[in-house]
């Protein structure tokens, strides 16, 4: 019987503004703070395991230094320049800012793409990681043929013997970053005893994404659920704990690729909490719930666009590393439409607006969103990953049977608010409509709108989200 691949996609996000004035170094809050000490950590191999892996991981990145990213902080997503210092990272088959570039518009689109195709196919917030599902991709790319391959590569717009080095570089510099925003990204290849992982596949995984790859018995549903669940809980500070239950894996079970992104960031220019106040929120069938709206004056990138008919603001994180990207269509469009029309040089061309005095007010509130990628994916194009056998052979085989993909999950989790508390409730406050024509500009977030965690540095989306109910509790 030939066995299934079964593919989960996760990803945290968290961003929330710490009043508090203090260093994480030594933090000894429950947050967990990953790279911050400049030292490059290897993923922690099972003791099952041979010493084979962390040799691969060693030998893959010892030779490479950390980019100093932390001290330019200008690199504004218009501003692209190449990070690969190392000759013999990428290879020479166009001009290396080229390459970079292809990272920023092939995850940005993907992003977009994703989104366009969730909120046709699922209602209510959602929120995804480009990020991870375009590295999930990139290393599913590299053991695919045929057609299959080919659907990937035009998703990324990136050929696979370019994606994997690039995906190498852009894993080695998200870690490094020293910053008091918080950034994980965590990779795990979990392999059934009985399956033959491919040698190649295997060394692109450990070399080339940083990547764990740990035994299972997926026999055992209910211990395989455990141990995977507390991997994913450990990587997202307990944002996400009961991704996957027991009933999810079956006899025929072979193969998860887990990877989680998890972001905390800390705003550059932080909303007061006695400033928040109840204001409704004017949801899609007509009706209003109450939320707590965050409120402050400040200068914010800000511009209204009429080719997606909405306005936009930029509200950037500590250090301008990362921001958040507020997209608001106006009153006569909505979310479908806004998404139906936006690019991804739409949002990297939003970086370049000029600053301007506003008044701004968003909704404080903790979403979760899960998300079957598998109709997502197929509606983009990516089809034959889920059902042709064959060109999935270089990811390994059971006995003679290649794999196929049975799931692709996603789990993403958002918090934005001032103090990195999350609001239980709040009672009813009138509101007052966005209004174009203020003499002094207003972004108002009272009505769905689309948001997006964005890094600066690499100019891609971390997460994207449709805010269709704020009021909705996890």
């Amino acid at each position: 019987m030939v066995k299934n691949l079964l593919i989960l996609f996760v990803c945290v996000a968290v961003a929330s503004c710490q009043v508090q004035n203090h260093r994480y170094t030594n933090d000894q809050s429950n947050d967990r703070i990953y790279f911050y000490d400049g030292e490059y950590n290897a993923p922690n191999y099972s003791s099952k395991q041979r010493n084979a892996e962390a040799n691969i991981y060693r030998s893959a990145y010892q030779d490479i230094n950390p980019l100093s990213a932390q001290n330019d902080n200008n690199i504004l997503a218009g501003e692209l320049r190449s990070r690969f210092s190392e000759p013999n990272i990428l290879p020479n088959v166009e001009p290396q800012k080229e390459l970079l570039k292809n990272v920023s518009h092939g995850v940005s689109d993907l992003g977009i793409q994703l989104l366009k195709s969730a909120v046709q196919l699922q209602a209510g917030n959602i929120m995804m990681s480009p990020t991870s599902i375009a590295t999930l991709l990139a290393l599913l790319q590299q053991g695919t043929n045929g057609g299959a391959q080919e659907q990937i590569t035009n998703a990324l717009h990136m050929a696979p013997e370019i994606t994997a080095p690039i995906y190498r570089r852009l894993t080695i510099d998200m870690r490094k970053r020293n910053s008091r925003n918080i950034l994980t990204v965590a990779n795990n290849v979990v392999v059934a005893d009985s399956f033959d992982l491919d040698p190649a596949f295997k060394t692109t995984a450990i070399r080339n994404f940083g990547s764990e790859v740990t035994p299972m018995n997926f026999a055992r549903s209910a211990e395989a659920s455990k141990k995977i669940n507390k991997w994913v809980a450990d990587n997202t500070n307990n944002r996400i704990t009961d991704m996957l239950p027991p009933d999810v894996f079956n006899p025929n079970t072979q193969l998860v690729l887990v990877n989680v992104v998890y972001f905390k960031g800390l705003w550059e220019t932080k909303f007061k909490p006695e400033s928040t106040i109840p204001r409704k929120f004017y949801l899609k069938n007509g009706q209003t719930v109450t939320v707590p709206f965050m409120r402050m004056q400040q200068s914010f990138k800000f511009g209204r666009d009429s080719k997606t008919n909405s306005v936009v603001t930029i509200l950037p994180f500590e250090r301008y590393q990362y921001s958040l990207v507020l997209i608001m269509p106006n009153e006569d469009s909505n979310t479908e439409q806004l998404l139906s029309r936006i690019t991804d040089d739409d949002v990297v061309n939003y970086h370049d607006l000029n600053s301007a005095e506003i008044h701004i007010e968003i909704p404080k509130f903790t979403m979760k969103s899960d998300t079957n990628l598998q109709p997502v994916l197929k509606k983009m194009g990516v089809k034959n990953i889920f059902n042709t056998q064959t060109e999935l052979a270089g990811i390994g085989v059971y006995r003679t049977y290649p794999p196929q993909i049975s799931d692709a999950l996603h789990s993403g989790y958002l918090s934005i608010d001032e103090q990195g508390v999350t609001a239980a409730g709040a009672s009813a406050f009138a509101a007052v409509a966005l209004s174009l024509d203020d003499i002094q500009p207003t972004f108002r977030a009272n009505r769905p709108f689309v948001a997006i965690l964005w890094d600066t540095q690499f100019a891609i989306p971390l997460f994207m989200a449709r805010i269709d109910d704020p009021s909705v509790l996890i």
